[in-house]
């Protein structure tokens, strides 16, 4: 018989056991769900899992990291000293992964089970393609994102996840890989999961598109056990628009956006100084003047030694971007236009300075003329040369866009310092331009000077390359509009007619169809305004009704491809 005082101790005993038992296990799991880190404390994937709030152990050293997470723990060992070194594994890793049963996301590996992986290897176009259902439904197969300018270690071929790989292409590899070079990027070796890049700093070195990257590490983290909520599995892209897609504009977005751009010349320090001028052109004397970022603690110009090029596109690991240490006379224009702008918002006496000072550099310095270009009997004379490096080089597109950028920095700042060299130059280009209208995309000094103007204004060229005929055409009927000149309109009008007339089977593109397309419309938009006939709006419309049925719903022209 049990006694109540019997069955009271059993009740206590049950649950003291059931108390011990619920804490032992209570802290196994807990330890089993440890995610252990080995990175750098700023890793992007670091911080995400940080918070989030689940609970990581960050390592220093890998040895460490791999001793301290206990039988079927999670292991990350990320990248730290990418792209330079690779990550440096003990030699009994992949053995010990085996023998506790880790499950593990490695990257930038110094060796895989059976051999040391290859040499570290930059990229330059390669972009990254998915080429397996490890993702589900979450990313379709040839699904493209970018890693910049990213490197990898060379590897055996192999099945793999991801693979890198200079595609065609937006957002899918639409030709496939069959016939182009590609690698291994994401695998799985044994029960480790590999990356031969470094795939964990997505934030920083700013990788694309957003969305196809958050799926991408929800994969990795979901291969190795480490569950988090869709709706966790995001970051806040350190570059990104303005406005989100489905914001409505305040009114003065425009104006802001002129502000904005003008800032963005100064804070970017592509106006150059004295005290750094020697330096970008250390790095100009490279074949393709493209350089490091510039140092942000220098000081910024004010025009009066001019402007660099600009960004170059390609995306540094650090997420910084190259530049190109280059003086462009359209860029210098243009950027003079930008600051007038700016000044004529906002009555800025900085702008108004730049631009002063711009102009002057453009158009009173020797830094885009030649002794022959500046000589009143040469038949060059008036041109504007197409880079400091090449004040000979005479692009068609170039002077347009020089001519374009003046004319509305000259307006805009009410200066009318500058006319004569403009319409100098306006009729510099006339001048050495064809009867047809047409001018060739690029002409150098010594032939213009050489074969004569009087010769040159013969020629019969058909060039239908709205890239580097249009603007010309443009600068043309404006001159027009404002002198009578019936000569300009009559040229500008057979080389459009001439372009229409080819439109769009013979017509020659640069770097797509679209463009090409959209350069038309300023000079025809002009034209119009010359004489308005029922052929000029038609080719006007013609060309518009194309760009727009390649609009999507932002607002963005999709590009085509032209004909062969």
């Amino acid at each position: 018989m049990w006694t109540l005082l019997s069955r009271k101790i059993l009740v206590l005993v049950v649950l003291f056991f059931s108390f011990l038992a619920g804490y032992c296990g209570g802290g196994s799991n807990k330890k089993s769900h440890e995610i252990n880190v080995y990175c750098n404390q700023n890793n992007d994937l670091y911080q995400l899992l940080v918070s989030n709030g689940l609970q990581c152990r960050q390592f220093s050293e890998v040895a460490t990291a791999i001793s301290e997470t206990n039988k079927n723990g999670i292991l990350l060992i990320l990248a730290k000293d990418y792209p330079s070194g690779k990550t440096v594994l003990p030699k009994d890793f992949y053995k010990t992964v085996k023998e506790k049963k880790l499950k593990v996301y490695l990257e930038f590996p110094d060796q895989l089970e059976a051999d040391a992986t290859g040499e570290i290897k930059p990229t330059e176009k390669e972009r990254l393609v998915t080429t397996s259902d490890f993702f589900g439904n979450d990313l379709a197969l040839m699904t493209i994102m970018d890693a910049g300018l990213f490197s990898y270690v060379d590897v055996p071929e192999r099945t793999s996840h991801i693979r890198g790989a200079s595609v065609a292409g937006f957002d899918k590899a639409v030709y496939g890989l069959d016939n182009t070079p590609n690698f291994p990027i994401l695998f799985n070796e044994g029960q480790v999961l590999v990356s031969t890049t470094k795939l964990s700093d997505f934030n920083k070195s700013r990788y694309s598109p957003l969305s196809a990257w958050q799926k991408t590490i929800g994969s990795i983290l979901s291969f190795i056990s480490v569950e988090v909520e869709v709706e966790k599995m995001k970051w806040e892209p350190i570059v990104k628009p303005t406005y989100e897609a489905s914001a409505s504009l305040p009114e003065n977005a425009y104006r802001l956006a002129v502000e904005k751009g003008a800032e963005w010349y100064i804070k970017s320090r592509f106006l150059i100084h004295p005290e750094w001028k020697d330096h970008w052109k250390a790095i100009d004397t490279l074949k393709l003047p493209v350089g490091p970022p510039m140092d942000l603690s220098l000081p910024s110009g004010d025009g009066s030694l001019g402007v660099l090029e600009g960004h170059y596109s390609y995306i540094n690991p650090d997420g910084s971007q190259p530049y190109r240490y280059w003086l462009r006379a359209d860029c210098v224009a243009e950027t003079a236009m930008t600051f007038a702008m700016a000044d004529n918002i906002k009555g800025n006496a900085q702008s108004r300075k730049i631009t002063r000072n711009l102009m002057d550099f453009l158009f009173n310095t020797d830094v885009f003329k030649t002794p022959d270009s500046k000589n009143p009997k040469m038949s060059s004379y008036g041109l504007i040369g197409w880079a400091g490096t090449h004040p000979y080089r005479y692009y068609g597109d170039d002077n347009a866009r020089v001519l374009l950028g003046s004319v509305l920095a000259a307006q805009y700042s009410g200066n009318g310092k500058w006319d004569k060299q403009i319409l100098e130059l306006i009729l510099a280009n006339f001048r050495t331009s064809g009867e047809t209208g047409f001018r060739s995309n690029a002409l150098n000094g010594w032939d213009i000077d050489e074969k004569t103007w009087q010769t040159l204004m013969k020629g019969q060229l058909v060039n239908p390359a709205p890239h580097f005929e249009s603007w010309l055409w443009a600068t043309y009927i404006w001159l027009y509009d404002k002198t009578g000149y019936k000569p300009l309109l009559e040229k500008a009008k057979r080389g459009i007619r001439i372009t229409m007339d080819n439109y769009p089977d013979n017509w020659i593109w640069t770097n797509g169809i679209q463009q090409e397309r959209a350069r038309m419309i300023l000079p025809l938009a002009w034209l119009v305004r010359a004489e308005d006939t029922a052929e000029h709006r038609k080719w006007l419309s013609t060309i518009c009704d194309a760009l727009l049925k390649n609009q999507v719903e932002s607002g963005a022209l999709r590009e085509e491809l032209g004909g062969e």
